[in-house]
């Protein structure tokens, strides 16, 4: 809580460096750690960084493996002695360390006044979807990206574990080039353990550090003390005495967001900041699908039965990306808002099809072909110009001007995302559910007791992607519900740069 009225530039908050975890310098791979020496003295210009940072040996590590080797380094600082030791462990000072246990305990005491810190924290951070069983994983998450990419993260976090042992063996083992230890340290009969820590441990400092860090700068991180407290807000804005002070955590999605620190923020509105990410050919075949969106194949070649609908899409598509305008990787973004890639992709394509359309159409007349191929010719001198400084975005709405075609676009639009909300709802899962039955479970989740609050999780993180598209669909609906006067005018408010 704010202990008095703030205004922007006032310091909350002042902690001792001597106090905090820092990553040390990165170097890439093959580099020597040593030639930093001189600007890691020029950065700290004190013993204080030393003494708080990652030992040097980390230094080709990822930010959040250096800060967790410090933490468990701390972690096996104790003032007791039970601990019989064979292999020791330097910390920047170099002071030799005891053996690392197999697990850390919460009440053991560490050095230069870390204990309080280190352990205020959480035994586990139990809410984290890679803690999850592979079969709960894919039964509540509804996201074949979401499980792909756990999946992905703990095999990364498993290299990480065994690119750690490797570097503690090579950098503590006498017989080693690399080798630090000292005369003293030699004597000792060391270097009978093969791994730095358990795996286990392993995987709880990195889970902890990284639910708790802050980006120092582009190439450091800190867990800092207290600050660590603070709860996350995508607007901190703590003004008046007993405001809660909060911090943003950063500009993540949800998945991004459940993924690193166990929650998604979902407390007073949706995070600004999540997304979700489709093609256009996905929007045209869900289009499809929906039965808002025909493709005729005989302007394909074909026969009329359908075997040349699919390269049509394909030609239409490679055609949207020969003008410069992104076909993957396009936004559905929350709170109704629109985004332009997205927004000029389908404008492109439908201009595209509808050009095929008019050439299979024996009633056509050549106003309607001079009408597509205007606004194709239009959009590719406004991209032009904009790559060379003499126009804008806004050029490329303002000619936006044909409503019959606006009309066109939004109706494909709108249930096209219908079509992907009941997809989501799969999600190559056997249990299928909807919006309104994702509610409904988590009101009642104490009930079904449906297990650890990871499971909670997910369910959260589908609702809410679910909700995004939502949003975005019903915007479209009122958007179609506009007189002509208004429609453009209400699209263009939409847009999302």
């Amino acid at each position: 809580m704010a202990a008095r009225d703030v205004i922007d530039g006032d310091i909350l908050l002042t902690v001792p460096l001597e106090t905090a975890c820092l990553s040390t310098f990165h170097h890439h791979h093959g580099e020597n750690c040593s030639s930093s020496t001189e600007e890691k003295k020029n950065d700290a210009g004190s013993s204080a960084q030393a003494q708080a940072q990652a030992p040097a040996w980390t230094a080709s590590l990822p930010k959040k493996i250096q800060l967790a080797i410090r933490v468990i380094i701390e972690w096996n600082r104790r003032t007791t002695t039970t601990t019989t030791t064979t292999t020791t462990i330097d910390d920047n000072d170099g002071n030799s360390q005891s053996n690392l246990p197999s697990s850390p305990s919460s009440q053991s005491s560490c050095s230069r006044g870390w204990a309080p810190f280190l352990n205020s924290w959480p035994e586990l951070v139990l809410n984290l979807p890679e803690n999850l069983p592979e079969k709960d994983l894919v039964r509540y998450a509804q996201c074949e990206t979401f499980i792909a990419d756990t999946r992905e993260y703990n095999t990364w976090l498993e290299q990480q574990y065994n690119t750690t042992s490797e570097l503690w063996r090579s950098h503590h083992d006498p017989q080693s080039s690399s080798s630090s230890t000292t005369p003293q340290q030699q004597q000792l009969p060391s270097f009978t353990n093969t791994n730095f820590c358990s795996m286990e441990m392993f995987q709880k400092a990195v889970q902890l550090v990284g639910s708790r860090s802050v980006r120092l700068s582009s190439k450091r991180s800190v867990c800092v003390p207290i600050l660590d407290m603070a709860n996350h807000c995508s607007m901190p804005s703590a003004r008046y005495a007993g405001d809660e002070v909060t911090i943003s955590y950063g500009k993540h999605t949800n998945r991004q967001m459940a993924g690193c620190y166990g929650f998604i923020p979902t407390t007073f509105t949706s995070n600004p900041h999540d997304y979700e990410l489709v093609s256009l050919l996905e929007i045209l075949y869900a289009a499809i699908d929906g039965g808002v969106l025909t493709i005729d194949d005989k302007a394909a070649g074909g026969e009329g039965k359908g075997e040349s609908g699919d390269h049509l899409l394909f030609s239409v598509v490679n055609q949207v990306a020969e003008f410069g305008v992104p076909i993957t990787n396009l936004r559905l973004l929350p709170f109704g808002r629109l985004d332009s890639n997205l927004w000029l992709a389908l404008r492109i394509a439908m201009a595209i099809l509808r050009r095929y359309d008019k050439k299979t159409d024996g009633n056509s007349n050549n106003n309607n072909n001079d009408d597509n191929d205007d606004d194709i010719n239009t959009i590719a001198y406004i991209l032009e110009a904009i790559e060379m400084d003499e126009a804008d975005e806004d050029d490329l709405w303002e000619s936006d001007t044909n409503v019959e075609a606006v009309i066109k676009r939004a109706t494909v639009l709108h249930e096209a995302l219908i079509i992907l909300e009941q997809r989501m709802g799969r999600g190559g899962s056997s249990s299928s559910t909807t919006l309104e039955e994702d509610e409904r479970i988590l009101q009642d989740f104490p009930i079904l007791r449906l297990g650890n609050n990871s499971t909670r999780l997910l369910v959260e993180l589908r609702l809410e992607r679910k909700k995004l598209v939502r949003s975005l669909s019903n915007q479209m609906k009122v958007v179609l519900a506009e007189e002509p006067d208004g429609l453009l005018r209400a699209v263009s408010t939409l847009i999302s740069e």
